[in-house]
């Protein structure tokens, strides 16, 4: 019984304090960036990074190419494969 109630107070004071951040599952564009320089980028950063210092990459059309005219209309949830596998040189699964 306290075991309960210790787990419902974590869950009420986690949602006193937490924001939500509420989005549209409608009217997002998906366009694959496909000259976009990504060899080099460090997948995973180390404890210690300075947000501040990383470099900015915009994407290659620069940052206007990012608006509704450019990529196909999706809704979320969405994956790129979903959209573009074996457009952009993937072979399909055996």
């Amino acid at each position: 019984m306290r075991s309960t109630f210790l787990v419902l107070t974590f869950i009420w004071v986690a949602c006193l304090h937490g924001q939500v951040l509420e989005i549209s599952d409608d009217d997002w564009h998906l366009w694959p960036d496909t000259s976009a320089s990504w060899q080099d980028d460090q997948l995973n950063l180390p404890a210690d990074v300075n947000l501040q210092e990383l470099p900015v990459n915009p994407p290659t059309g620069g940052w206007t190419a990012l608006n509704d005219r450019n990529g196909i209309n999706v809704t979320l949830p969405a994956t790129v494969e979903q959209f573009f596998w074996g457009k952009l040189g993937q072979k399909p699964y055996k």
